[in-house]
């Protein structure tokens, strides 16, 4: 039986990005040069009953993640962040 457009399979709900593994949220901590570099340059690798499919890093999307938020605040209609407010990778 096809799925109808609102039920998602777990692979698609990690695919799309709409569901966490594990979302940790600590205390607010300003970011240095350093630390915005480090992030870019974060590897994860995707894989398939255990095998490696596919290798990449932060950097890969729109520059980086600092980047990447500052490209979604650019975008038109979307309101500023306010202190304190969390982004998560769900478009």
């Amino acid at each position: 039986m096809p799925l109808s457009r609102l039920e998602m399979t777990p692979p698609d709900a990690v695919a799309d990005a709409g569901l966490h593994g594990v979302l940790v949220v600590g205390k607010h901590r300003e970011l240095g040069k350093a630390d915005r570099e480090a992030l870019d340059e974060v590897e994860v690798e995707l894989r398939r009953e255990g095998a490696v499919v596919a290798r990449g890093r932060s950097s890969n999307a729109l520059g980086g993640p600092v980047q990447a938020v500052t490209w979604l605040q650019r975008l038109p209609g979307v309101q500023q962040l306010r202190a304190g407010e969390v982004v998560t990778g769900r478009h």
